[in-house]
């Protein structure tokens, strides 16, 4: 998290995640489970819970001007920050890599990308906006033809051998039907080799509530893992495909759940769109928050991270500034 001005205490909690989750991740609290921030102005005076300590309730936190807050969470403190500092897990961010950040904190026929390199979409058919995203607003796609659609860009294309990282918030009971995509590039208006998707199927490429990370190269050949829960069940999951070297990872809710190797060729370089929620003329019915496209493979506590702070507060400020542009914009939006 970037502080400006201010101190702030990061506090989590460790009912951020499923139960049934939590042993794939350490119990989640050692890599910041949760979104439960406070922001306070002024300088601390006293903190009557210690620095890395878990599982304690109600503890108080008294700051200038006497303001006492008792939380009644179980939650660890991750970080204290100053002025121009900050820890997390995004700190090592190259001011590069952002090459799109949707939040969906908008309105009207544009969604706008916020990472500072122009990739705009258009909104297209019956898609709304609403307030009760992940973070702050979203979009919902309700019906047939409803879409996002980004201009193909060369930041978007990914040549043998480059990192990079896809990463969404995804709401849906979608059942049924033919499997559409969550985020692609190269498959609309039709498919156009090489590849690559967060894609709404299984590992046998069907619709049963599954998600996945889908690479298809330029003689065809599918890359394609999956795994995980299922997350049609009507909650906000987050989903991240990654790539570093050769290799790819696929993450459901922070945890790795598939991997395959031998995935460096090039991806996304053909001249088409970037399109959210669609499969040529199947359709994704649900709610969409927070895309990011990376020009790096970021590692599972990095994708962890960015779940649980939100693209805002993962972004870090690099000596180079361009994220500090960045940051600002981004805040200047809330």
């Amino acid at each position: 998290m970037a502080i400006w001005g201010r101190l702030s205490a990061t506090l989590c909690h460790s009912e951020r995640h499923p139960p049934q989750r939590r042993s794939k991740r350490a119990a989640g609290m050692s890599r910041g489970a949760c979104r439960l921030r406070v922001l306070i102005s002024g300088s601390i005076i006293e903190a009557a819970s210690a620095l890395g300590r878990t599982g304690q309730e109600g503890r108080a936190w008294k700051f200038e001007g006497r303001r006492l807050m008792r939380l009644r969470y179980l939650f660890c403190v991750v970080g204290i920050l100053t002025i121009g500092a900050r820890v997390g897990a995004g700190a090592s961010l190259a001011d590069d890599d952002l090459v799109g950040a949707w939040l969906f904190d908008d309105s009207g026929d544009a969604a706008v990308d916020s990472s500072g390199t122009g990739n705009d979409g258009e909104v297209i058919g019956n898609v709304t906006w609403v307030d009760d995203g992940q973070f702050g607003g979203a979009l919902l796609f309700e019906g047939d033809e409803s879409w996002v659609s980004v201009e193909d860009d060369a930041s978007l294309h990914f040549t043998e051998g480059t990192d990079f990282t896809v990463a969404a918030w995804l709401r849906t009971e979608m059942a049924a039907g033919d499997p559409p995509m969550i985020v692609a590039k190269n498959y609309q208006p039709a498919g156009v080799n090489p590849w690559w998707a967060l894609y709404y199927a299984n590992q046998g490429k069907a619709l049963d509530g599954s998600a996945s990370f889908f690479l298809r190269d330029a003689g065809g050949a599918s890359h394609h893992i999956a795994g995980g829960p299922l997350v049609n069940d009507g909650a906000w999951h987050h989903l991240a495909g990654t790539r570093l070297g050769d290799t790819i990872r696929f993450y459901v809710d922070g945890v790795e759940e598939a991997t395959k190797d031998d995935a460096g060729f090039d991806v996304g370089t053909a001249p088409v769109p970037l399109h959210m929620m669609s499969h040529l003329s199947r359709w994704l019915i649900g709610s969409l928050d927070e895309v990011i496209v990376l020009r790096r493979g970021l590692d599972g506590d990095e994708v962890a991270g960015l779940m649980d702070a939100g693209v805002e507060d993962f972004l870090a400020v690099d000596s180079k500034g361009k994220l500090a542009t960045q940051w600002a914009t981004l805040k200047g939006r809330q």
